[in-house]
């Protein structure tokens, strides 16, 4: 869409050029238009490399032989 924008933007002072000239020029902003868009996508959006990315939190079990009491605060605990 932003292309066509350009394209119909700049046609009116190209269009007295000869139909090569006018197409190499719009051609020309077009494709500098799509590799600056490309640029940016590259730049901004690109997902971080993987040694940059944290590693999931590791879920340890305990053995199975260590029994886990429950405790409660002191003002929580029955008297």
């Amino acid at each position: 869409m932003s292309a066509a924008g350009l394209v119909f933007t700049l046609w009116p002072v190209v269009r007295e050029d000869t139909r090569l000239v006018a197409t190499v020029l719009l051609s020309v902003v077009v494709l500098l238009h799509a590799l600056l868009a490309m640029g940016c996508k590259l730049y901004f959006f690109q997902s971080l490399p993987p040694e940059n990315v944290a590693p999931p939190p590791q879920i340890t079990s305990l053995p199975s032989n260590i029994a886990l009491s429950p405790t409660l605060p002191q003002s929580l605990a029955p008297s």
